[in-house]
């Protein structure tokens, strides 16, 4: 069991690096625009919010940066 919840993990782990440089770095690119079903210009016009999304959600998941506490919120 502990083998198969190892992999499992690094699935996610590898996954959650995938997502992260498809928002920041593919975004306007052809794996980008194909993968968000987008255009061109649109991409162009959020590459900077698609790259704050990319940093944030996993710098957030993170353990170290969840609030510990109810009052932390």
């Amino acid at each position: 069991m502990a083998i198969i919840t190892e992999i499992v993990v690094l699935v996610v782990a590898l996954l959650h690096g995938y997502f992260m440089v498809l928002e920041m770095f593919l975004w306007d690119k052809p794996t980008g625009l194909k993968a968000f079903g987008q255009s061109k210009e649109k991409a162009i016009a959020t590459k900077v919010l698609a790259a704050n999304q990319g940093l944030y959600v996993k710098v957030k998941d993170l353990p170290d940066s969840q609030p510990s506490r109810v009052s932390d919120y």
